[in-house]
């Protein structure tokens, strides 16, 4: 199970994965306990360390995000507050999940209410398709080393700890 900080306020992704010998009903409780926290979502083992990265950590990498964000709109506007453009990111933030949430919108049917044709939103859209896809590629590269590396420490750990019995 990977649980995630957005559940103080009973929203987000808990994840859980089951071996073979979880039962229906031993399943159906972990389900009750971790929906009661947000949401829950089983995944393969495969693709549990992905999926980490796009629940348990995605809230500081949106924060980190959201900062680089704001601090580059304080650079091209210095009068205006860093405490203030990182306000109005979080709270746009805040109502662009709900939107998501409330109208049942896709990413892309919420992009095309607010890109208009040759519009501002476009041109920001196509500087993000050109750069963001090589980062996130990266991103989730290195986490997976990290991944790896910490999978290795907890084997080796095991084999110590089995050695000294």
């Amino acid at each position: 199970m990977i649980p995630t900080v957005t559940s103080q306020e009973l929203r987000g992704v808990s994840l859980y994965a089951c071996g073979r010998r979880v039962t229906p009903a031993l399943r159906a409780d972990l389900l009750r306990l971790l929906t009661a926290l947000g949401n829950a979502e089983e995944v393969s083992e495969e693709s549990i360390e992905t999926a980490t990265i796009l629940t348990s950590s995605a809230p500081g990498l949106f924060a980190g995000i959201l900062d680089a964000f704001a601090r580059a709109a304080v650079r091209q506007s210095p009068e205006l507050e860093l405490d203030t453009a990182r306000r109005m990111l979080a709270e746009t933030l805040m109502g662009t999940a709900l939107l998501l949430e409330n109208e049942r919108l896709d990413f892309h049917r919420l992009i095309e209410r607010v890109a208009t044709k040759g519009g501002i939103t476009e041109e920001g859209l196509r500087v993000l398709d050109r750069t963001l896809p090589a980062a996130f590629d990266d991103l989730f590269a290195v986490t997976k080393a990290k991944h790896a590396l910490l999978k290795e420490r907890l084997q080796q750990f095991s084999r110590n700890e089995k050695g000294d019995r």
